[in-house]
């Protein structure tokens, strides 16, 4: 992919060159907003060419559980990343919740918000399923 191999020039080719295009990042504690086209190609650039990039190896991003929503001139998708590599030699991994709208501009789609947030490896849609069961067998119990 464009993300993985650091070619930020032709992954912002997805993006709308405008003032109200956004990118929000929630990875953690280290919560950024990029708003504008400008703000967002020079993220991009300095994110591309960090210097902790040249420390990771096997690095791969696999997308999964897409919602894809289509109208005439918007769209928009929910869905899932799970990132894995290595720094330095020791294994890494992460798993974020993806937001993205696009608009169609001169017959192609662009991106005019991208919204990605860490998600706790440990919290599962199915976990929370669980949890909900459980807590409908407790109130019965105490009736």
């Amino acid at each position: 992919s464009l993300f993985v191999d650091r070619d930020y020039i032709q992954e912002l080719e997805v993006f709308k060159k405008a003032d109200d295009v956004r990118v929000i990042n929630n990875p953690g504690r280290n919560h950024s907003q990029v708003v504008g086209w400008d703000s967002i190609y020079a993220f991009a650039k300095r994110f591309a060419e960090a210097e902790g990039w040249k420390d990771v190896t096997n690095f791969k991003v696999e997308c999964k559980d897409f919602n894809i929503k289509v109208y005439d001139k918007v769209a928009w998708a929910v869905y899932y990343t799970e990132g894995s590599g290595e720094y330095k030699g020791e294994p890494f991994g992460s798993t974020q919740a993806k937001i993205t709208v696009l608009e169609k501009v001169d017959d192609n789609w662009k991106y005019v918000l991208n919204s990605q947030s860490d998600v706790n490896p440990c919290e599962t849609e199915d976990e929370d399923e669980d949890e909900d069961e459980d807590d409908d067998d407790e109130d019965e119990t105490k009736e």
